[in-house]
């Protein structure tokens, strides 16, 4: 008798922001929400056929019979850095969305790779990190913008970047 194995559940959160630390101007959380702020089946709605990033991990995993959990997608358009009140909010969606999404198998990410906010010059660093404390030892490979300006905290927290 042949026991069948649960699809595995990929989870896929995406904080997509590049920053330019040259600009007096902040990014701000109505930046995120004007660009593209989805969460759950909505980013599946905005990139299931989409040529991007998030499209190419949709269709993988379909293709793959593997069960997608999205989570957070937030992207806004390049400038300054990211102020104070919009990382606290994109760290709080994150946190709280990622933790109704456990337990996961593995995780998909795709920080842009070049984030700064006021309160942590690696953003996309501290996220991952702080992401990897959540969810453990599960695999977490993640896709970066080809200048991506790649750290070592970036590198530690995950298991690949492409």
């Amino acid at each position: 008798m042949q026991v069948e194995k649960a699809p595995k559940k990929i989870g896929l959160i995406g904080i997509y922001h590049e920053s330019n630390t040259f600009l007096t101007q902040k990014t701000s959380w109505k930046q995120f929400e004007e660009g593209h702020l989805f969460f759950g089946d909505r980013i599946l709605d905005e990139y299931r056929a989409a040529f991007h990033e998030i499209g190419g991990m949709i269709e993988g995993l379909q293709e793959e019979s593997i069960e997608l959990v999205p989570i957070l997608y937030a992207e806004a358009t390049p400038g300054g850095k990211i102020d104070a009140n919009a990382t606290m909010l994109l760290l709080e969606a994150l946190f709280s969305n990622l933790a109704s999404a456990m337990p996961l198998d593995g995780l998909l990410v795709a920080p842009h790779g070049a984030a700064v906010s006021d309160l942590f010059d690696d953003f996309d660093g501290y996220w991952l990190s702080e992401v990897r404390k959540r969810v453990g030892d599960i695999p977490m490979i993640g896709t970066l913008d080809p200048h991506a300006n790649v750290s070592q905290l970036m590198v530690d927290a995950t298991d690949c970047l492409i």
